[in-house]
């Protein structure tokens, strides 16, 4: 048997630091939906997937709908950089498949937030972090 690893294996290191960070990211993604609940949002969906990308957290208050990407990261900066033009157009993707299936939401004002997280600093929360160049 080689010492190696092959190309498809992973070290069982590697895969608690993969299962390690899910778990993180699915702990922070619960703070941000206890603060959105806390500031009178209503939430419609979390972890809402599509076939163009995945959205963290879609919310609404009163006529705006809310689409919340939740990062975290060492540090606050490198969370707030972590949301790549990529991301957004995923993003932007899914929301579109959204509305297209939820008519009940295409005419709410839509509004991409992000809320960063790191080790032993407050949250931040970034109101219309993005946005669409394309009207919905």
């Amino acid at each position: 048997m080689p010492d190696c690893l092959s190309y498809n294996q992973k070290s069982s290191h590697e895969l608690n630091g993969r299962q390690q960070a899910y778990r993180t990211g699915l702990r922070v993604e619960k703070l941000a939906l206890i603060w959105l609940l806390l500031t009178g949002f209503r939430i419609i969906a979390t972890r809402y997937k599509t076939p163009g990308g995945e959205i963290d957290i879609i919310a609404r208050r009163g006529r705006t709908l809310v689409v919340l990407e939740v990062k975290y990261r060492k540090q606050l900066d490198e969370a707030l950089y972590s949301v790549t033009a990529r991301n957004r157009h995923r993003i932007v993707s899914a929301t579109r498949f959204l509305l297209a299936s939820r008519q009940d939401l295409a005419n709410l004002n839509i509004r991409f937030d992000v809320m960063v997280f790191a080790r032993w600093r407050w949250p931040q929360y970034i109101k219309a972090a993005f946005d669409s160049t394309d009207s919905f």
